[in-house]
C-alpha cells in the first residue's frame, strides 16, 4: 500500500511519499492519520482485508480525499466508499506493456472506465470490445476476415490500437514471436494493428465499462460460459464471507470444467450447517445452474500472488483431491438443500451420481 501527502493535488512538486514496509489491515488508518495522508494507491484485494476489520467510530476520522488503484471489485466498492467516507475513488485498468488504460474518473461505483462514441472518436489509442473464442481466447472472424463489435451488455475481448510509434518494436524481452503472440492485425481494416489484453470487458447501456472476466479464469460447464468473477462477486456478498476464489476443475468422465469455490470467512466466523444452508440457497438464487459451484474449499485465509490477487492454479490442480486437501471441502448436496462434508467415503457416491 502507498500513501500521498499531496500539498497541491496535480502536481509534480510538494508531494511527499509515505511506504509502509508491510501492510497492516489494523494499523493502515492509524497510518494516514499520523501522516495526514490525502490520496491511497491501492492494489488487488487490499480495501476487503481493511472492510473486514472491526468497525469503529475512527474509520471516517482521516484526511483522504481519494483512492486509486486496480482491482477493486464491485461487490465492495460502495460499502468501502461509504464506511470508510472516502470521497472519490479512482479504479485504473492496464496492463504493464499496454499502450493505453481505462480510468473510472466517474466514480461510477464498479466501473473500470467509460467507452461511448463520443470519448472512442476522441481517444488517440482506439479501444474496443469483440467477439472472442472462449477455446482459443482469440477475436472471432466474420465471412470477410474481420472483428465483430459486442452489443451492449455482451462481454467481449479488449483490443487497444498499437500507435505507430510502437508498431514493430518487442514488448516483451523474450522475443518478436511473444510480442506478435499479443498483437491482432487487420481487426477492421487491411493493415491496422491491435493488442489483445486476454481479458474480457461488458459495457452497461450509458457505456460504462466493466471488467468481467481474465479469459484464462472462465470456464466452460454444461455447454456455457462461467465467469468466475461474477461467482465470486455473489458468494463475497454473504456476510460471514471475506472473500471467495472461484476457479474450475476437472472432472473424470465430464467434458468442460465444474466449478469450485475457496472462501474465507471474516474473523470470528463459523462455517457451520446454517451458514451451509445460506450459501446453497443464496447461489441457488442468484446464479443459474451452471454457474453455482459445485464443491466449497474452506480455507484459512486467501491464497494471494504478489499483488495481493487470488492465486488459482495450484488450488485449481488439487481440486477436491482429499489426498492433496487439507482443509474442509464440500460438495452441492441438492437433495438436503444445503453443501453437505466431503468425505473419502462418498467421493464416488457424489462424482457418479448426485454431479
Amino acid at each position: 500500500m502507498v500513501f500521498f501527502r499531496v500539498n497541491y493535488f496535480f502536481k509534480s512538486t510538494g508531494c511527499s511519499l509515505l511506504l509502509r514496509k508491510r501492510f497492516s489491515a489494523s494499523e493502515f488508518w492509524n497510518d494516514c492519520r499520523s501522516y495526514d495522508v490525502t490520496i491511497v494507491l491501492y492494489v488487488g484485494e487490499i480495501l476487503r482485508y481493511l472492510l473486514s476489520q472491526p468497525k469503529s467510530e475512527l474509520d471516517g476520522v482521516h484526511k483522504i480525499r481519494m483512492l486509486g488503484g486496480n482491482g477493486l471489485r464491485a461487490d465492495i466498492f460502495e460499502e468501502f466508499q461509504t464506511r470508510f467516507k472516502i470521497p472519490f475513488i479512482c479504479e485504473v485498468y492496464s496492463q504493464t506493456e499496454a499502450p493505453s488504460y481505462t480510468l473510472n474518473f466517474f466514480g461510477k461505483p464498479g466501473s473500470i472506465g467509460r467507452l461511448s462514441p463520443f470519448y472512442s472518436r476522441l481517444d488517440p489509442d482506439k479501444k474496443c470490445l469483440v467477439k472472442f473464442d472462449q477455446a482459443t481466447a482469440l477475436p472471432i472472424r466474420n465471412a470477410q476476415g474481420r472483428c465483430i463489435r459486442v452489443e451492449i451488455g455482451e462481454a467481449g475481448l479488449l483490443l487497444s490500437k498499437v500507435p505507430d510509434q510502437l508498431k514493430g518494436k518487442k514488448i516483451y524481452k523474450a522475443g518478436e514471436e511473444a510480442t506478435e503472440k499479443k498483437m491482432v492485425r487487420d481487426v477492421f481494416v487491411p493493415g491496422d494493428c491491435y493488442m489483445n489484453y486476454g481479458d474480457a470487458l461488458v459495457l452497461d447501456k450509458e457505456y460504462f465499462l466493466y471488467f468481467y472476466d481474465r479469459l484464462g479464469d472462465t470456464f466452460r460447464w454444461k455447454g456455457s460460459n462461467v465467469s468466475t468473477t461474477e461467482v465470486a462477486n455473489v458468494i463475497s456478498s454473504l456476510t460471514f464471507v471475506e472473500d471467495a476464489n472461484v476457479y474450475g476443475i476437472t472432472i473424470p468422465d465430464h467434458e468442460g470444467k465444474a466449478g469450485m469455490a475457496a472462501i474465507n470467512l471474516i474473523p470470528q466466523a463459523q462455517l457451520g450447517d446454517e451458514e451451509l444452508r445460506q450459501l446453497y440457497v443464496h447461489v441457488s438464487k442468484e446464479l443459474p445452474k451452471y454457474a453455482r459451484p459445485l464443491f466449497l474449499r474452506h480455507l484459512p485465509e486467501a491464497v494471494l500472488t504478489g499483488t495481493f490477487k487470488n492465486s488459482k492454479t495450484e488450488l485449481a490442480q488439487q481440486g477436491y483431491d482429499l489426498s492433496k486437501v487439507k482443509d474442509p471441502v464440500y460438495f452441492i448436496d441438492h437433495e438436503n438443500q444445503t453443501y453437505s462434508p466431503l468425505r473419502e467415503s462418498n467421493v464416488s457416491t457424489v462424482i457418479n451420481i448426485r454431479l
